[in-house]
């Protein structure tokens, strides 16, 4: 007649809760995912902000044989530490991150900026040329980036996930 099968329904059962496991905690996983993207952007961004050189305001001092020598090379930065990144927000099924940058003056250089020709702006010893400063666009370009890579970047962070939840095996 027929023969008895035995069929081993655990790891099964382990598939069952492991599921369950990632739906209860799909929310926290979506945040993980969102901030990662955010840290990118944040990281990118800060890399692309333009540094100021100030060198032109250093003092000189005297050193000891006597002769006068520019102090070290001032730089600028004030732009660069000003990144921040915000909470994630979740608006309905929409996740959301903000990276902001606190300094006034963050749009002007990001998209540039008109100025007079002609005037004399003493802090530089110069009168400007031009009627318009282009802007660096540092982070439209890193966002737009990101976007361009965000498939694979959060595929390799879903493998990651899930590599954990479901071990090596795949």
């Amino acid at each position: 007649m027929g023969r008895a099968v035995r069929i081993n329904l655990s790891e099964l059962e382990t598939l069952k809760n492991n599921l369950e496991n990632i739906q209860k905690n799909q929310d926290e996983i979506m945040v993980s995912l969102v901030k990662s993207l955010g840290a990118l952007l944040l990281r990118k961004v800060i890399f692309r902000t333009p540094v100021g050189d100030y060198s032109y305001l250093a003092q000189t001092s005297k050193t000891v044989d006597g002769k006068k020598v520019p102090n070290t090379k001032k730089n600028g930065g004030n732009l660069r530490r000003n990144w921040t990144i915000s909470q994630v927000f979740k608006n309905g099924n929409m996740y959301s991150v903000e990276v902001i940058n606190s300094a006034f003056y963050a749009s002007y250089v990001e998209y540039g900026h008109r100025q007079t020709p002609g005037r004399f702006v003493p802090v530089l010893g110069k009168k400007l040329k031009s009627a318009w400063v282009p802007g660096r666009f540092m982070l439209t370009i890193s966002e737009n980036e990101i976007k361009e890579n965000m498939d694979a970047i959060l595929e390799k962070k879903l493998d990651s996930i899930l590599k954990k939840v479901f071990g090596n095996a795949k």
